[in-house]
């Protein structure tokens, strides 16, 4: 079995990233670790991954999501903080283009399911949305439905992930870190 020590924003990317790590890789523990926003990524992901030495992680991943900043920038950013840093397990950084909502509006049928009546394909580069969330938001407001963590938990374990990998290559990316150990 492995352990992954996946850090996220917050309550609501937890839910997603719990379900989505149980559909990729089943056999796993995930312990996922909410860190409160983007402005406190970068003063407390290194206190997180201290953590995970004492949790038998195999695995670290940071997510953030993109919200229309350099990925580079951001990146580099991440690498600077952790260097000089030794962890006794590889850890990765996963930008989420632009926002996490984005691979849960990859499949409409999920969205459906969730919300009890048909909703409609959305038609355009879902990674290019600016607003993904207020996207999903909407969509769930007309069915009279909150945005809970609890409801987007309910979508990803809904989704079809070859759909979400096709339409989210970030999302092919965060899929692939999972599946290297």
């Amino acid at each position: 079995m492995v352990t992954f020590g996946i850090l996220v924003e917050g309550y609501k990317d937890k839910s997603v990233i719990e379900a989505l790590v149980s559909k990729i890789y089943p056999q796993n523990n995930c312990l996922c670790f909410p860190y409160g926003g983007k402005q406190r990524l970068m003063e407390k992901f290194p206190g997180y991954l201290e953590c995970f030495k004492y949790s038998d992680v195999n695995k670290a991943l940071i997510t953030r999501d993109k919200d229309s900043q350099c990925a580079k920038e951001l990146a580099a950013r991440i690498h600077e903080k952790q260097q000089n840093r030794n962890y006794p397990f590889p850890v990765k950084f996963c930008l989420i283009k632009e926002e996490i909502e984005a691979w849960l509006l990859a499949d409409e049928n999920a969205i459906s399911e969730v919300v009890g009546e048909k909703v409609s394909r959305i038609n355009e580069n879902l990674e290019d949305i600016k607003h993904p969330k207020e996207k999903l938001q909407n969509i769930l407001s007309k069915s009279n439905i909150s945005f809970t963590p609890e409801i987007l938990r309910k979508i990803a374990e809904a989704a079809d992930l070859r759909k979400v990998e096709y339409r989210c290559p970030s999302f092919r990316r965060f899929r692939d870190y999972l599946l290297d150990c």
